[in-house]
């Protein structure tokens, strides 16, 4: 398990989110923490909510 999983968890709910996140958006959201740092992460969940029922790599960019 990643040491950025708690991180991500806590970061998800500080923004007040309390729906389902699948497991594969969740690894890749911890890849991309562990990449680019927790708080671009959270930026990139505000901006598109939908990063947390698919991978990043399904949609046509990466953030």
């Amino acid at each position: 398990m990643s040491a950025a999983l708690p991180a991500v968890l806590m970061g998800i709910t500080r923004l007040g989110y309390r729906g389902t996140i699948t497991e594969h958006a969740l690894s890749s959201l911890v890849a991309h923490v562990e990449e680019h740092g927790l708080e671009t992460v959270l930026r990139w969940i505000e901006e598109d909510p939908g990063l947390l029922l698919m991978p990043s790599w399904q949609f046509f960019y990466l953030p």
